[in-house]
This record gives C-alpha cells, structure tokens and sequence, in this order.
C-alpha cells in the first residue's frame, strides 16, 4: 500500500511537469537553471525520509521472524536444491518435493539449508523472504490463518531451470493435516506402465545416484 501510494505521487508529479513545461509552438524558451539548493537538498532529503520509514517495520519483522517461535511450533527443514524444493518434518517422518503442506492456526518454523548453490524461499502471500545458503543454517517462523494454496518461487537466480523451482504451499486446517500426513505415511502403491518404467529409468540414472549420495553425507 505504502509502495503505490509513492508511486501515485511520482507518476502524478511526472504527469504535472510534462504537461506544464511541455514545449509549444510561439512559447517562450524556458529558462535554463543551472542549479536549485533547496531542490536539491529536498530530492535527496525526501527519498531518504521515505526510505527510513519504509525500513522501520521492515527490519522489525524480520527481527522478530528470526527469534524464537512459540512452544508447539511446528519444525519444517527446507532444502533448496537444483532445482527443486525438499521439505523435511523431523517429528513426523514425512518428506516432500516442492509442495509443502502446513496446519492453519499453528507456528511453522523453517530451517532453511542450501546443500549446493544459494536459493532465497519466498511465498509471497504469506510474507517473508530468506535466503538459503550453502553452510550457512537460516530460519524463519509464522502462523497461516485462513486455508488455502499459495504459490510461490525461488527468489534468487540459481541457474539454467530457476524459473522452474516453485514452492506450493497448501495451508489446511488441523484434521486435514492429520489425514495428509497419515495417508503419506502409508505404504505406496506398486508402479504400473509407463511410472514403473518411469521409475526404473530414475533409480537407475547418475542423478539418482548422486542424490543418495548427498543424503548420505548430509545423515
């Protein structure tokens, strides 16, 4: 809101000097000013105001989605990869790639880990941005109040397929979660067709390999 309030004034002080100073034909020339103190110093003053009162807020959210979060929080470990997402939860033996699925009305702690190269996880509607560095251990907590699916994407280049590395985030209530994290518990199907064949090419492939090999060093 704060963002297209200055952005309305810009664009309408533009607007103001363009039709007011605009060239026509038999007008004088306007004079040429070769310099304005005050102006100056007021176009330097004011961005740096609005900038400060921006900043203020700004770094008060961050602080506090830094520190601790509430007792019963709900411990997620993100990892970005190239180029997908891997979600974590600890207390619950469930892992997922690239859909993360949260309890409404509950505190989520993200511990955020780059096993490669630097990703940044954002999802917009919820607010927040962090950055997931290799060697470096990053959080970030919240609370989603109303149901929903909410998109999101890696916000820092990370290579040729960074515009494919989205995040999905499914915000239900308390017995939706329940079921979900049960019904990922329970034993898979056996793979027919062209997902057999799909799988067979996957387990067998460099890629696979090297996946398990991380995860072997990362255990």
């Amino acid at each position: 809101m704060a963002t297209a309030i200055i952005a309305v004034v810009v664009f309408v002080l533009l607007a103001w000097v363009l039709v007011r100073y605009r060239d026509r034909p038999g007008a004088a020339s306007a004079a040429q000013t070769r310099g304005h103190s005050l102006l100056e110093i007021g176009w330097t003053i004011a961005p740096a105001l609005i900038l400060l009162i921006i900043a203020i807020p700004t770094i008060q959210v961050i602080f506090r989605t830094q520190g601790r979060a509430a007792p019963g929080a709900l411990d997620v470990e993100v990892r970005g990869w190239q180029w997908w997402w891997e979600f974590r939860y600890p207390a619950l033996g469930v892992v997922t790639a690239n859909e993360l699925h949260l309890p409404i009305g509950q505190a989520v702690v993200l511990h955020l880990e780059g096993p490669d190269v630097i990703h940044s996880f954002w999802v917009p509607p919820i607010g927040g941005k962090r950055d997931v560095v290799p060697g470096r251990h990053n959080q970030m907590w919240f609370v989603v109040d109303t149901p929903g699916v909410y998109d999101g994407q890696c916000a820092e280049f990370c290579g040729a397929s960074h515009a494919n590395m989205r995040i999905r985030l499914v915000a239900e209530t308390p017995g939706e979660f329940e079921r979900w994290v049960e019904a990922q518990k329970a034993p898979p199907g056996e793979s027919a067709g062209p997902a057999a064949e799909g799988q067979a090419i996957y387990a067998s492939s460099p890629a696979s390999a090297a996946t398990r090999s991380r995860e072997c060093r990362a255990a």
